[in-house]
């Protein structure tokens, strides 16, 4: 196990206090501290190879967190999908454990994440999928996203004319094709556009993620949020749906599935629905970033903390961040103790008959008030390398330093 604090809130030495074990659950980090979060995923990684587990990392092209040389010790242990302009990325095939019917209406989704697709013709889309599918799959081709341009309704009538199909299925593809040919043209500019952006390129490969998996060290996704926004949160959509479908029918030699999502907007966490790794289970351990966490629960749901395990805070770039932070920790009863004195003073006539005595007595009163666990303050005065950790297994959290 990897070690990641050596001091406590009261600056007391202690040893071991927290191990980067995967074991231990989802980890959210929350705030912005670059290099503190890149030691904290780097050691997790180091512990989940070292326990035969997969890594799939998730990270924003600008600054998010690399497997190599942080935990994978070689590049040709790691598999790298890029989807930077002109750079060179591997290829994946996400339609492998996809049944026919869930790939035409999946490629069908992914073009509404350019425009949405009206209701209407959404079927009609997913036919005109299903023949060339049929069509290619008489020629025993399947079909790749980076070719679907090629598919327009004259080029499909010409291949629906000469395929080895039934004459029943030809008539019924003709008489379909002929019918669209009016709405082909919404149709093929989703097809041009797919297939010429870096996205159609990457899912035109022929290994699956489980196979993936089972070879690599890690599966590494650089995604270009800053340029390629829509483009990166379909790639990311499209990876997550297939390690999810991996998962549920899991069957490689490695133990688990280890997942890093690092400088991912949140709305790139949100758009490709990566919440429903966090809540799988046993099989898939999440470790996530947000330097917006407040604004994460806000505009998504509770998930992201009801499915977590483990959470840093680290230095926070808002008030409102720094309010959510500390409401987290909730409040508790502070006790004061207030001291009272009174004097007793004699009568005029105790003291003209010399009985009279100036006596004292003290009081102590106790009295509870709210106060914040951690204020806000806190979450805007921690150094670089400093978190408040809390772990939902031991309920203990303090300020620790991350080395």
């Amino acid at each position: 196990m990897n070690y990641l604090f050596g001091g406590s809130r009261n600056n007391n030495r202690i040893n071991k206090v927290f191990g980067a074990d995967t074991t231990r659950g989802n980890t959210l980090l929350a705030g912005w501290a670059p290099d503190a979060m890149k030691r904290v995923i780097s050691l997790t990684e180091s512990d989940a190879l070292n326990r035969n587990q997969a890594v799939v990392v998730f990270r924003g092209i600008q600054n998010g967190y690399t497997s190599f040389p942080s935990a994978v010790r070689s590049p040709m242990q790691m598999f790298e999908i890029n989807n930077e302009e002109g750079a060179v990325t591997e290829k994946i095939d996400p339609f492998a454990d996809f049944s026919d019917a869930e790939i035409d209406s999946y490629l069908v989704r992914l073009f509404g994440l350019y425009n949405e697709v009206d209701n209407g013709k959404r079927i009609i889309y997913q036919r005109y999928i299903s023949i060339i599918r049929r069509l290619l799959a008489s020629e025993k081709k399947t079909i790749k996203p980076e070719k679907l341009f090629e598919y327009d309704v004259f080029n499909l009538l010409n291949l629906n004319a000469t395929a080895r199909i039934s004459e029943i299925e030809r008539t019924n593809n003709e008489r379909f094709l002929n019918s669209f040919i009016p709405d082909s043209r919404d149709l093929e500019s989703y097809f041009y556009v797919f297939s010429h952006d870096k996205i159609g390129e990457i899912l035109s490969g022929s290994r699956s993620i489980g196979d993936i998996l089972g070879k690599k060290s890690a599966l590494e996704i650089s995604l270009d949020f800053a340029n390629k926004r829509k483009e990166s949160e379909m790639l990311m959509s499209v990876v997550v749906d297939c390690l999810y479908k991996t998962l549920n029918c899991w069957s490689t030699d490695k133990d688990s599935v280890l997942v890093i999502a690092d400088d991912i907007p949140n709305e790139g966490l949100i758009r490709s629905d990566f919440e429903k790794l966090i809540k799988f289970g046993d099989k898939c351990r999440v470790i996530y970033t947000s330097s917006d966490v407040a604004g994460l629960i806000e505009k998504s749901s509770n998930n992201w903390i009801e499915y977590c395990d483990n959470f840093f805070f680290f230095v926070q770039n808002s008030n409102k961040n720094k309010e959510y932070c500390s409401k987290f920790f909730g409040e508790y009863d502070k006790r004061k103790e207030s001291k009272s004195t009174s004097v007793n003073q004699p009568t005029f006539f105790d003291r003209l008959s010399g009985r009279g005595i100036v006596t004292r007595q003290t009081g102590k009163t106790v009295s509870y008030e709210k106060e914040a666990v951690y204020p806000t303050s806190v979450f805007s005065s921690l150094g670089p390398n400093e978190a408040i950790y809390y772990s939902k297994h031991t309920r203990k959290h303090g300020k620790y330093t991350v080395r």
